[in-house]
Order: C-alpha cells, then sequence, then structure tokens
C-alpha cells in the first residue's frame, strides 16, 4: 500500500458543501502528522481513514457525509477499506456564505 497524499485529502474533504472545517476530536488527538505541520480531524491507518469535521448548520448531515466518504475514495481509491465519517461539531454559516435555504 502507497502512502496516501494526505494534503490533497484535506484539500477534498475541505471542498465538500457543508464543510465548515476539520476536528480534531474532543481532545485534538485525531490528526496527522507531516513534516512541519500537522493535519487535524484527519487519520489514515491499517486502510482506514477517518475523517472528524465541523458541518455548517441547516445542511444535510447525512448528504454531507456521504459525499465526505465519496470524496475520500476518489482519492484514496481501494487503498482505505473503509471511511469514518464523524460530525463533531455545527456552526453557523459566516455571514459572508449563503445558507442552504437562502441559495436554493
Amino acid at each position: 500500500m502507497t502512502e496516501p497524499d494526505l494534503p490533497t485529502l484535506e484539500r477534498a474533504v475541505l471542498a465538500v458543501g457543508g464543510v465548515a472545517a476539520l476536528h480534531g476530536g474532543v481532545h485534538g488527538t485525531i490528526a496527522t502528522y507531516l513534516p512541519g505541520r500537522r493535519i487535524r480531524g484527519l487519520r489514515v491507518e491499517d486502510g482506514e481513514a477517518h475523517v472528524h469535521l465541523t458541518l455548517y448548520e441547516g445542511t444535510d448531515l447525512i448528504a454531507v457525509a456521504d459525499a465526505v466518504r465519496l470524496a475520500v475514495a476518489r482519492v484514496l481509491g481501494h487503498e482505505s477499506r473503509s471511511v469514518v465519517v464523524t460530525i463533531e461539531d455545527l456552526v453557523p454559516y459566516p455571514p459572508e456564505l449563503s445558507t442552504p435555504q437562502e441559495s436554493s
């Protein structure tokens, strides 16, 4: 199994609509350490990807989780046997972004 491209994986997850941020978990232990930086909320080990998220309020939680699983699978290909998505927190949309109801 090759090493996954974690910065690409991070960008793919953050590009999913409704995702506000990656979340490091209650104690900040969900993370991947790279040279010179740490990616909070993302860990890939033993063929399993763990993604912990903060989502925007009002988003369809299940649809966003499914979209994140698909984004992770696209980056990792068949190297990951499972993608575990945990929604850790919800935050309001910033005023400069339109909410899901406003964009309809």
